[in-house]
């Protein structure tokens, strides 16, 4: 759901930045993504290494129980979170101060996570009230939230599976038509060394947000699903109609003459657009405040703004800087090794790849 989120309303920003080289980036979002959680380990598990069981932001569920995560994650794993394996827990533990900063930027990761989907969702099914549409599909996620809806793991299997069967039916659609036309123009991400470093580095932190906090199996087979629909959108449109679109894979069923799958379209914006919604306003809201109508109320409240206020490829790039802030954060403030610091320095270059394009 995350994955197929990302490529909805990050993929354009991707291109943007890195034009043909977009794929590289999102290969690379995934190798970073693998090193950087390294599996996910199961809470009060010997793996974990955290006292029982917790970690700074991983409550338990609502209701008690230790039932997979409502993202992908593995069993025990809270909402749309991973634990890192190894005694990186244990590291922040030890420095309240460090797990308040660790969990404060986890928090607002995944709330920008719930602004990319309300903005997404907006943009492609209501395009011309997105601002107002954005900010109803925050209020409906809150209101789900109290209420209780959850989704177990066999509604997620369900919804991953259509989504992997409309990946793959727009690969064949966009495979089975000629590509329009495009103007000739110099691909966007520069033909320098370094033009092409910055617009890979930029294309990989789009897709670091939605890739995190999932088994190593999802996070691979969404990536070679994301992977195919990015090839089949730049075959289709090429990198400079692809990079301009902010609705990209409409556009591409535009220029592929299949309007008549608009409808079908519809439908899988919704399935990405609202679970992912929910998964990510239920992780953010967890243990927020002792009194459950604020940990609500406040959290739709920060992201109903900026949902109203900020078009998919802007929301996108606010998810990447939390998502890579969070990682470098919970890697400094763990015990110190080679994973923790390659950790450190790629998000440092994750980030500093989305500033130039800024």
């Amino acid at each position: 759901m995350w994955i197929a989120l990302g490529v909805l309303g990050g993929l354009a920003a991707a291109v943007a930045g890195a034009g043909w080289w977009a794929p590289v980036g999102m290969a690379l979002a995934t190798v970073f993504v693998v090193v950087a959680e390294p599996g996910t380990a199961r809470l009060g598990s010997s793996r974990s290494g955290v006292p029982d069981g917790r970690a700074p932001g991983y409550g338990d569920s609502r209701d008690g129980d230790s039932r997979d995560g409502d993202d992908g994650t593995e069993p025990g794993v809270e909402r749309g979170d991973a634990v890192p394996g190894g005694r990186a827990g244990a590291g922040v533990m030890a420095r309240p101060g460090l797990a308040r900063l660790v969990d404060g930027f986890g928090r607002a990761a995944r709330l920008a996570i719930v602004v990319l989907a309300a903005s997404t969702f907006a943009a492609y099914l209501v395009p011309d009230h997105r601002p107002a549409a954005a900010v109803l599909v925050v209020a409906a996620v809150a209101v789900a939230d109290v209420a209780g809806v959850r989704l177990d793991a066999y509604w997620r299997r369900w919804v991953g599976g259509l989504l992997l069967l409309a990946a793959a039916a727009f690969v064949a659609v966009c495979l089975g038509v000629s590509p329009a036309p495009s103007p000739v123009a110099e691909p966007l991400g520069g033909d320098t060394p370094w033009g092409v470093l910055g617009g890979v580095l930029s294309a990989a932190a789009v897709f670091v947000p939605v890739l995190r906090g999932r088994s190593r199996r999802t996070v691979v087979v969404g990536a070679v699903a994301a992977l195919g629909v990015a090839a089949a959108a730049l075959y289709q449109l090429g990198p400079l109609r692809l990079g301009l679109s902010t609705t990209s894979l409409r556009d591409t069923f535009a220029a592929a003459d299949a309007q008549a799958l608009a409808p079908a379209l519809g439908a899988v914006v919704t399935l990405a657009c609202l679970p992912a919604a929910l998964t990510a306003f239920g992780a953010a809201s967890e243990r927020a405040h002792p009194s459950r109508i604020t940990a609500v109320v406040v959290p739709a409240a920060v992201a109903a703004i900026p949902a109203a206020l900020l078009a998919p490829a802007a929301a996108v790039t606010v998810a990447a800087m939390l998502a890579l802030a969070e990682f470098a954060a919970r890697a400094a403030a763990g015990p110190r090794g080679p994973r923790q610091v390659a950790v450190v320095v790629t998000a440092v270059l994750l980030f500093g790849g989305l500033l130039t394009r800024l």
